[in-house]
């Protein structure tokens, strides 16, 4: 089959829309698919800020395509994706990742788009994807064509380990126990709620941890270490930055808890959470829909009330306190990965979606 994916970002850039979009490009190829991958670099654009732009250019490009698959959002470009697939009676598959959200006037185009839009565009698909039903309910996706299906991770490439090379690099002390944080410190991803963790870790009792950021830094991190300067913590936190892809498992395998403390619903999954409990790391997460699905509370990990500095320092000072806890969340949350969510499972059920709209036909009667 051949496949289009269509997607705002893609790496090298890094960040969790992206990073599926080429696991399930690299794993459908290596299963003998034909995938080619649509960005906004593939194209001019007439019109392109941020991760959204306008190509209407990709519109004759599908049509030599068998499907077509969606990643959402994607702002400006969606509608000629979901009109090709129209037009060229093609079937098409969306993955719904977000709700975005945002201030001012980009608020509210984002409002208008999603009250206006958005419920034409996707009347107009065959299938929504979307990673837990909890998710689905919080954004209000609802439809006979809405179904489940988590992201997955390669559980081979993320394993428990250790990593003395690491600590060494980053001069993180003997004794230190390691907090991880993997994720963009760039404007775009301001909802990862990292001034939430500085402040946090500035309140702990406890004495021996280091706070390692590992992620697309952006124009993000100069005014991360303002923050850390005014609180007193500068030597216990440490930026790597972005880091090579084979680079990346090895962060997990120095850390001793993993945080993502995401303060709204722009967070919809984690997929970093997925790579920690891979790698034998248990993980404190913000109580949102769909991020909370991915941490058994009081077995894998914990949630903790989004945006709360108390409540998530309360949590890190517990897990710092009790190694054999953090062990034996870690060994839970190992067993959880290889049960539900490595990438073979997955994407088993994403080619049967792909055969099950090839097969049915029903995008022959759309218009």
């Amino acid at each position: 089959m051949k496949i289009a994916q269509v997607v705002a970002v893609y790496p090298p850039y890094r960040g969790g829309i992206g990073n599926v979009a080429e696991i399930y490009t690299n794993a459908l190829r290596a299963r003998g698919e034909e995938v080619d991958v649509f960005t906004p670099d593939s194209f001019v654009s007439i019109y392109r800020h941020g991760h959204a732009a306008i190509m209407p250019k990709i519109i004759r490009r599908l049509k030599e395509y068998d499907l077509i698959h969606l990643h959402y959002p994607f702002y400006g470009t969606a509608f000629f994706v979901i009109l090709a697939a129209v037009l060229f009676r093609k079937p098409i598959l969306v993955t719904y990742h977000m709700k975005t959200k945002a201030t001012g006037w980009k608020g509210w185009l984002f409002r208008l788009h999603r009250w206006f839009l958005e419920p034409i565009l996707f009347t107009l698909v065959d299938r929504i994807l979307v990673s837990s039903d909890e998710y689905a309910s919080a954004v209000s996706l609802t439809g006979r064509h809405v179904e489940v299906l988590p992201f997955g991770v390669d559980a081979d490439r993320f394993s428990p380990g250790q990593n003395s090379t690491l600590r060494n690099k980053h001069d993180i002390p003997e004794n230190h126990k390691v907090i991880l944080f993997v994720g963009g410190l760039d404007k775009a991803h301001y909802f990862k709620g990292v001034p939430v963790l500085l402040e946090a870790c500035a309140k702990l009792e406890a004495d021996d941890w280091t706070l390692v950021f590992v992620g697309e830094e952006g124009d993000g991190r100069a005014h991360y270490e303002e923050q850390v300067h005014r609180l007193g913590i500068r030597d216990h936190i440490r930026f790597a930055g972005r880091v090579l892809k084979d680079e990346l498992p090895k962060y997990y395998c120095i850390a001793d808890l993993h945080v993502l403390p995401s303060t709204d619903r722009s967070e919809a999954f984690g997929l970093v959470t997925l790579e920690a409990a891979a790698s034998g790391v248990m993980s404190i997460v913000s109580d949102l829909p769909g991020m909370r699905t991915l941490v058994e509370h009081g077995q894998t990990g914990w949630h903790v009330k989004p945006g709360n500095v108390n409540a998530l320092r309360d949590k890190l000072e517990h897990a710092l306190k009790h190694d054999d806890l953090r062990r034996v969340m870690g060994e839970r949350a190992r067993f959880r990965i290889e049960s539900i969510y490595q990438n073979g499972v997955v994407l088993d059920r994403l080619q049967a979606h792909y055969k099950d709209l090839k097969m049915d036909g029903n995008y022959n009667d759309r218009i």
